[in-house]
């Protein structure tokens, strides 16, 4: 099928279809995956189709996922805390933010020296 012979409803419903993955809805149009992007630049509102039947997977997802969790998968418990549970101070995730500002008042010559060998490139001092 040519680019000029794409329907725009035609790209929409394989685009809901596919769920939104393009080499599939281009496929059961027999056409190109390029003829699809043109069909998204040519009307833009298919983009829109397509990221919101992506976010309608990830949505299944966090659902098999939430019920795996709920059912006591300790893998998927542990998943759920370390991503959505991070702003509850779940996670791996270790904040270095020091704000600007690291007090060296309470290290050694020795651990300076270290410090400041290191951030030369020198590697540590020798003692």
């Amino acid at each position: 099928m040519g680019a000029s012979r794409i329907r725009k409803r035609d790209v929409e419903a394989a685009l809901k279809r596919h769920h939104g993955l393009v080499g599939p809805a281009a496929a059961d149009m027999g056409c190109t995956r390029m003829s699809i992007y043109n069909a998204m630049k040519r009307w833009p509102e298919l983009e829109a189709v397509r990221d919101h039947a992506r976010k309608m997977i990830l949505d299944m997802g966090e659902s098999a996922l939430y019920r795996k969790a709920v059912a006591g998968e300790a893998w998927a418990v542990q998943f759920l805390l370390r991503t959505i549970g991070r702003e509850r101070g779940y996670g791996d995730r270790v904040d270095l933010n020091h704000g600007g500002r690291i007090d060296l008042s309470n290290l050694t010559d020795e651990e300076l020296r270290a410090i400041r060998d290191g951030a030369a490139g020198d590697g540590p001092a020798a003692g």
